[in-house]
């Protein structure tokens, strides 16, 4: 995880403003930060760069070819770029992949900024899922920017900011100031074939070997007694590669969280609960210090949240700041899995209002694909959610869930190997290795626990309707 800002202006910006609005930036890079700044055929162009530096190399961005005919900067990691390219870093092969149109071959989650003299253009892609917040906006004095927060270009002025569609290529012609909607870059296959859930356990493990070990730092992993994180716990376990573990108890099934303690290897960091003083000191934080991002999902007619409204967030700040204080940079989130594999329901029992479909898929796939989940709706807001918290503590999110790999296996399965179970190729995957787990019950929070009676505890079960 990095950041960037670049612009693109004919009149010349203050390197103050720009600075400036690069502040909101760097503490999802707080290692280092880059510019450069060039002028070619009437235009400015600057480019900001903020380093997280998960390589251990201090490789610096923008990227320049050698004959100054490409520059490029990116936020995020590409996890299999040894597969097809001779490269030391993943950095160092962006040029190498743009030039080869390597974007659809990757297992990477990316937000992409990219100047070609060759046909005087921008172009700027993201991931398959949006996982690296990216936006872009146009003036009035036909200024145009892209940056990872929404906050900084409208720190420079531009007013009608956009944000980046998941699985796009966009490209931006500088002589006709117009920027179009290109292309997509992964198209999903959603014929539902397969007959067993042996191919997607093997691309969930391997989706996690290479979010784990990419870089040279290790992850750790919020864990609880619930699916996703306990599927991460398992890949891991599975792959004999050491990590921690941070918990919040209460709330939690804890005899489930106490067996799968014994399994790990690492070190298993307990939070009880989080008293009135802390709720409140990292309440503030969420309220001054991080970016806001206004939910793109409804809890209930009309009621939508924001990072900074959804409680959960000073959870996941709490466990963020425990891990960047013992120097992680790296966290395994369980993202993706609710919004891909139930629709936060199942057998067409809804757990959440903003359910779609119950989790009950239909016979042919592409009457609901995709759905609304898949790309937008709850996808959008809890991923930008793990992005700024994390990124306000120079953590890197990554997602085993979201592989495009992944993804493709679970949309392959026959619909009703997808519809068996609540969740089925991971009750597979815990039944295979005898993992402990509650089947068939949802467990989250949406109100941290605080040991005062100021804050109710507002922890659900929900036991999903079986089919009979």
């Amino acid at each position: 995880m990095c950041s960037f800002l670049f612009v693109l202006s004919k009149t010349e910006y203050r390197i103050s403003e720009l600075e400036k609005a690069n502040i909101s930036l760097q503490s999802r890079g707080p290692d280092s930060t880059n510019s450069y700044v060039t002028r070619y055929k009437g235009f400015n162009f600057y480019f900001y760069h903020n380093l997280l530096d998960i390589s251990g190399n201090s490789i610096q961005q923008p990227v320049i070819d050698s004959d100054l005919s490409m520059i490029g900067m990116f936020n995020g990691e590409f996890f299999n770029y040894k597969k097809f390219l001779n490269s030391p870093s993943d950095t160092q092969a962006l040029l190498q992949v743009l030039k080869n149109n390597l974007l659809t071959e990757l297992d990477g989650e990316f937000a992409i900024v990219q100047f070609s003299k060759s046909d005087f253009k921008i172009h700027f892609y993201a991931d398959a899922f949006l996982t690296k917040p990216m936006f872009w906006a146009i003036n009035e004095k036909g200024d145009f920017a892209i940056s990872s927060y929404s906050s900084s270009l409208q720190s420079l002025g531009f007013e009608n900011v956009i944000m980046m569609e998941p699985n796009s290529h966009y490209i931006y012609d500088i002589s006709s100031s117009n920027c179009y909607r290109q292309n997509q870059i992964f198209e999903f296959n959603i014929q539902q074939t397969k007959t067993t859930y042996n191919d997607w356990i093997e691309s969930f493990v391997e989706s996690v070997r290479l979010r784990a070990l990419h870089g040279f730092e290790l992850p750790f992993l919020p864990l609880s007694s619930g699916y996703d994180s306990g599927a991460i716990a398992l890949a891991l376990q599975l792959l004999n590669i050491k990590f921690d573990t941070f918990s919040i108890t209460e709330g939690e099934d804890v005899r489930t969280l106490a067996k799968r303690f014994k399994l790990i290897k690492g070190n298993c960091y307990r939070i009880k609960n989080i008293n009135k003083k802390e709720f409140n000191r990292f309440n503030e934080l969420l309220q001054n210090s991080l970016e806001d991002v206004e939910y793109y999902h409804e809890d209930g007619p009309g009621i939508r949240n924001s990072i900074k409204t959804d409680q959960s967030s000073i959870g996941l700040a709490y466990i963020a700041r425990m891990a960047q204080q013992k120097g992680y940079k790296v966290s395994l989130s369980g993202s993706g899995s609710d919004e891909i594999m139930s629709d936060y329901g199942f057998s067409g029992n809804k757990i959440y209002y903003h359910s779609e479909f119950g989790g009950n898929f239909p016979q042919n796939l592409a009457d609901i694909f995709p759905w609304k989940k898949f790309y937008g709706d709850t996808m959008r807001s809890y991923l930008f959610k793990d992005e700024v918290v994390l990124g306000g503590f120079g953590i890197e999110g990554r997602y085993p869930f979201l592989g495009r790999d992944v993804v493709q296996e679970f949309l392959s399965l026959d619909v009703n190997l997808k519809n068996a179970h609540y969740k089925a190729p991971i009750k597979a995957f815990f039944d295979k290795y005898n993992y402990p787990y509650n089947e068939g019950i949802k467990i989250g929070f949406n109100r941290i626990p605080v040991t005062t009676s100021l804050f109710d505890m507002n922890f659900w079960k929900k036991k999903l309707l079986m089919k009979n």
